[in-house]
């Protein structure tokens, strides 16, 4: 008789382990940020995880790539639009100090892309991306900041 209680309570951890474990492989697949700028209508509105850098700008963040250099006539910047409290995780504590102290920082955001509708902020970036995770941040190189698009 006891067997069958302790087999209950088994049953629920097992299932309740195998729901922790696909949540946190159901994250999205980091996409290059040259792939998202340039092929906008393709990721438009989808859940995406992108590497870049993140530059404070006079009016709002801008979210680029050094190495993604726009063709003549196009803009590749995205207003990075950060969750509320983003600020309170260990990932945005560290990118709060970088950007208090007007620093570019390299970061993976996870969130929603939109390659239709901008322009976007008061930067009028073409792109937008809310991000719902900050994934990883850390300093960018000086050098990083020369090759910001100017706004």
């Amino acid at each position: 008789m006891s067997c069958r209680f302790a087999v209950a309570p088994a049953l629920l951890l097992i299932a309740s382990l195998q729901f922790a474990v696909s949540t946190q492989t159901d994250r999205p697949a980091v996409v290059g940020f040259c792939q998202v700028v340039t092929s906008p209508a393709k990721y438009d509105k989808q859940i995406l995880s992108i590497e870049g850098i993140l530059s404070p700008s006079e009016h709002s963040l801008v979210f680029y790539n050094a190495s993604c250099f726009p063709e003549e006539g196009s803009d590749n910047r995205i207003l990075p639009v950060l969750p509320p409290n983003w600020d309170s995780s260990a990932n945005g504590k560290k990118l709060s100090k970088i950007l208090r102290s007007r620093r570019d920082a390299r970061v993976t955001l996870s969130g929603r892309f939109e390659g239709s509708g901008g322009p976007y902020g008061p930067d009028v970036a073409p792109f937008r991306f809310s991000v719902s995770e900050i994934m990883s941040v850390e300093k960018s190189p000086k050098a990083d900041s020369s090759n910001q698009p100017k706004s």
